[in-house]
């Protein structure tokens, strides 16, 4: 089922335009057509996405459950294969290229427990008459509570020297949170070593990491590695493979070749008390 959200508030230049989305329904996914240009009729592409569109934010009572820049979001849509027209950003809950439909279905959004579910897109001051629409692609039959949901965030890292970089205050520990993915904008990496209370989880350089995906991925959808990005896919397409991050201490060793800024992107199933 697919129909229109109410307008969004505050489309301008530099503001932040948001809509409420109706906590009635269990969403697949969210698609934003966005247009700008002198007569605010021209669909934006991604490449003026990844420029105009600064961040995207979706908020459920008050709490960031997703806040990343419109690059990084096309960078993660591609990655999974996840396809859209010119214009149209898509924000996808329910994951197509997971093993199961039963899993698809599983990070969906329900809204039954939300009072408030709110989307944030700030513009950049250099869009010209920007316009935003969006439009609810959802489940026929009843609403049920949020359960496990997809949390999408980035963390800012400063430059380094070339060598291992320690990572020890990544935001993802958690006894009911399962990392899936994460998503590093630089390929300035050589091994990448892992260690969840010092066991090495993962050690392995670029070429092993892709092939170990591959494996992974090879019944259902495969991966789109992307120039600028190095990818740690830890389920692949089987949610039960994300790691229980019920760490107290958990780190990353990064092997730099050459000093540079970056984000790491950082998707975590947070799974509900009950499910424990």
């Amino acid at each position: 089922m697919l129909t229109k959200l109410p307008s969004f508030n505050a489309v301008a230049a530099g503001a932040v335009s948001s809509v409420a989305v109706p906590p009635t329904v269990e969403y697949k996914a969210i698609y934003l057509r966005i247009m700008h240009g002198a007569s605010g009729d021209t669909l934006m592409t991604n490449a003026n996405m990844k420029t105009l569109v600064e961040y995207v934010k979706i908020i459920h009572d008050g709490v960031v459950k997703w806040h990343l820049s419109a690059a990084d979001l096309i960078m993660m849509n591609d990655y999974y294969g996840i396809e859209a027209e010119t214009g149209i950003l898509p924000l996808v809950f329910a994951r197509p290229y997971l093993n199961k439909v039963e899993n698809e279905r599983f990070l969906a959004m329900g809204t039954a427990d939300i009072r408030n579910c709110t989307i944030e897109v700030k513009f950049s001051s250099s869009v010209t008459n920007p316009v935003i629409e969006a439009w609810a692609d959802f489940y026929a039959g009843a609403n049920r509570p949020l359960g496990a949901f997809l949390k999408l965030e980035d963390t800012h890292y400063g430059a380094g020297g070339v060598g291992i970089r320690e990572i020890s205050d990544l935001p993802v520990l958690g006894g009911m949170r399962g990392l899936k993915s994460l998503h590093i904008s630089t390929e300035s990496i050589g091994n990448i070593e892992i260690k969840g209370d010092r066991v090495t989880l993962h050690d392995a350089p670029l070429i092993v990491d892709r092939t170990a995906v591959d494996r992974a991925t090879a019944r259902t959808l495969g991966r789109n590695p992307q120039t600028g990005y190095r990818h740690l896919d830890v389920a692949g397409n089987n949610i039960a493979d994300a790691w229980n991050m019920k760490f107290n201490d958990f780190r990353l060793l990064l092997q730099m070749t050459a000093a540079t800024d970056f984000r790491i992107i950082h998707e975590v199933i947070e799974f509900p008390a009950t499910s424990a």
